[in-house]
């Protein structure tokens, strides 16, 4: 059995469709039959419950929708406040306007308008003379720049005598036994140091 309005295949003695709710009834006379298994239909189906077929619309299904026709109540008295007065001839309630008619400042002027008093004279004022700000030379310009002032001259070293460069050179080499041995304990002191510590890690 198949569900009238969504087409679904439903079970047997099932009351309503599970998947759009349409109520399952009994089968019922219809006046129409399946195109394709030729089973009675209601007009309200969409589709034929014995196949499941898409079913056309039944045409008869809007009878039950016709109304008769209303009685006629005759003419109906209008309103005075609707009715429309009868057109006349277009144009007939314009009328010319007189000058008397409009407003005061949309009349032609009939007196000449006063004419406007000269303006007062006054004397003439004089600009002064206006020199140019770029035209006249500065007092800084006109002397020659000096950026730079001259350089001492360079003080040559002088020399030392002959017993002092002696007594220079024997006091470097003081130094540079010391500097020695002092690079030689260091040194001592730092394989002392890594013989210890690859003798902890052991």
């Amino acid at each position: 059995m198949y569900c009238p309005q969504c087409g679904q295949r439903i079970g047997e003695g099932r009351d309503t469709c599970p998947i759009c709710g349409a109520a399952i009834g009994e089968p019922v006379a219809g006046t129409g039959v399946c195109s394709s298994c030729g089973a009675l239909r209601a007009p309200e189906y969409t589709y034929c419950r014995q196949c499941g077929n898409l079913l056309p619309f039944d045409l008869s299904a809007l009878e039950q929708l016709e109304l008769a026709p209303g009685e006629s109540l005759g003419e109906v008295p209008i309103p005075e406040w609707l009715r429309a007065e009868e057109p006349g001839t277009p144009g007939s309630e314009l009328q010319l306007l007189s000058d008397l008619d409009l407003p005061e400042w949309l009349r032609e002027p009939t007196e000449s308008a006063a004419e406007a008093p000269p303006l007062p004279t006054t004397a003439a004022f004089v600009v002064p003379p206006v020199v140019l700000a770029w035209s006249r030379p500065i007092a800084s310009e006109t002397a020659d720049p000096s950026f730079f002032e001259p350089l001492p001259p360079l003080l040559l070293p002088v020399a030392p005598a002959l017993g002092g460069v002696a007594a220079a050179a024997a006091e470097p080499a003081g130094d540079l036994r010391l500097v020695r041995i002092a690079l030689f304990l260091a040194l001592a002191v730092l394989i002392g140091v890594v013989l210890y510590i690859l003798w902890q890690s052991r």
